[in-house]
């Protein structure tokens, strides 16, 4: 995901909300606005450079930042979420997981926009948002080369 916004920008969003802008809020935050893919919690809290932050005040952290709409759950067939920034923070787009390394790429073509608008002038409703994925076989797999899972 190509992020577009700088992180003050995220910063004062979480203090208009009411939010103190805590260490934990803070590392999370970046390590999500640096994130190329989708993150695990395991994943954001591995990533983080302080040892002192537990995973409980990451899981807190991106609960609150799910609930103010600056990040998005997503759910693939790993059997647990991954988390990254909301599209107002970056860009639309979607995702191909791989079946074998789990490695997951963004997509960022839509070809959803012609189905969304027959589906606003059908039903005359308001779409908020849509979720794409695909899943396969990603190029090194299938080429059978060892690929280490994503970090």
């Amino acid at each position: 995901m190509t992020v577009t916004v700088p992180a003050e920008h995220l910063y004062t969003l979480l203090k208009e909300a009411g939010y103190r802008l805590t260490k934990p809020r803070r590392a999370v935050a970046q390590v999500l606005l640096s994130g190329q893919t989708p993150l695990s919690i395991e994943e954001i809290h591995s990533r983080l450079g302080d040892r002192s932050i537990n995973r409980v005040s990451v899981y807190r952290t991106v609960q609150l930042l799910c609930d103010l709409g600056m990040v998005r759950r997503l759910q693939f067939l790993e059997g647990f979420a991954r988390y990254e920034l909301a599209d107002t923070f970056g860009s639309h787009h979607h995702h191909f997981v791989c079946n074998r390394c789990g490695r997951v790429e963004d997509i960022d073509a839509c070809p959803l926009a012609a189905t969304e608008q027959a589906i606003i002038r059908r039903t005359h409703s308001r779409i908020t948002s849509h979720s794409l994925e695909f899943y396969g076989v990603c190029g090194a797999c299938a080429q059978g080369v060892p690929v280490s899972p994503p970090p």
